[in-house]
C-alpha cells in the first residue's frame, strides 16, 4: 500500500472537495453541464481518496472524521 502521511491525505482531499464544490458552484451559477460534470468528478476523486488512504496506520481501519491522537477502533497512536 502506498506510504502516507494522514495530514497530508486530508490536506489533499480537502483541497479537492473545496475546488470540486467551486466548479460545480460555478457551472450552476452559468449554467454550464461540462462545468456541473468536471465538479461532480472533482468531488468523486476527493471522495475516493478519502475513502481509500484515511485509514489507521496499525489496523488499517477507516478513520471517518477522527482528528484525535490516537484510533477509535485498536487505540494505536496516529501521526
Amino acid at each position: 500500500m502506498w506510504k502516507h502521511s494522514l495530514h497530508a491525505v486530508r490536506a489533499i482531499v480537502m483541497r479537492l472537495y473545496l475546488s470540486g464544490g467551486g466548479v460545480l458552484l460555478l457551472g450552476v451559477c452559468f449554467t454550464s453541464m461540462l462545468l456541473w460534470a468536471v465538479g461532480v468528478v472533482i468531488l468523486l476523486v476527493g471522495l475516493v481518496i478519502h475513502l481509500r488512504y484515511y485509514r489507521c496506520p496499525a489496523c488499517g481501519k477507516f478513520l471517518d472524521r477522527v482528528t484525535g491522537v490516537f484510533c477509535s477502533h485498536c487505540g494505536a497512536k496516529i501521526r
